[in-house]
């Protein structure tokens, strides 16, 4: 009987490429075979949510390579204090400037 992080890497194994980026939504057929076999197997509670996570993550790291903070010579401040945000809550817990008051001056 396979895991729940068996399946799960079965699954990631058909839709990361070389450069180690996942293409999503897979159109790989033996991914979304397994998706398949995974959704219809009462054996495997929590894979769906356990994909989920792991996509979301994914997700997160991609976008966190690159800034959109400056729109040309701009900076966007809602931008900027929201990469601030995610970048604290990546270390669990959040980057005040300063003092707890300032964080307002930092999304305004």
């Amino acid at each position: 009987m396979e895991s729940v992080t068996d399946v799960l890497k079965g699954i990631l194994s058909h839709v990361v490429n070389e450069e180690e980026e996942i293409c999503w939504p897979s159109r790989d057929p033996n991914a979304l075979s397994l998706m398949e076999k995974a959704k219809e197997d009462k054996d495997k509670p929590g894979l769906e949510a356990m994909l989920q996570k792991v996509l979301q993550l994914y997700a997160s790291r991609v976008l966190s390579k690159r800034s959109y903070v400056m729109k040309g010579d701009e900076v966007l401040k809602a931008e900027q204090c929201l990469e601030e945000i995610i970048k604290g809550a990546g270390k669990n817990r959040v980057r005040y400037r300063r003092s707890q008051g300032n964080i307002k001056s930092c999304c305004q």
